[in-house]
């Protein structure tokens, strides 16, 4: 069975970033720990998120 984002997932970019990081945890590692990352992060998903 193919794997497809739910509808909520893809109308909600908050609820889609909470499962990046479930998926990527290292990332929220380092995001959290580098708040200057974390802002780039935040910019860079909410450009994909207005796509």
């Amino acid at each position: 069975m193919q794997h497809t984002r739910s509808n909520a997932e893809r109308l909600d970019p908050r609820r889609r970033t909470r499962s990046y990081v479930r998926t990527h945890p290292r990332v929220s590692v380092i995001a959290l720990s580098l708040p200057q990352l974390r802002l780039a992060l935040q910019a860079l998903l909410a450009r994909i998120a207005a796509r």
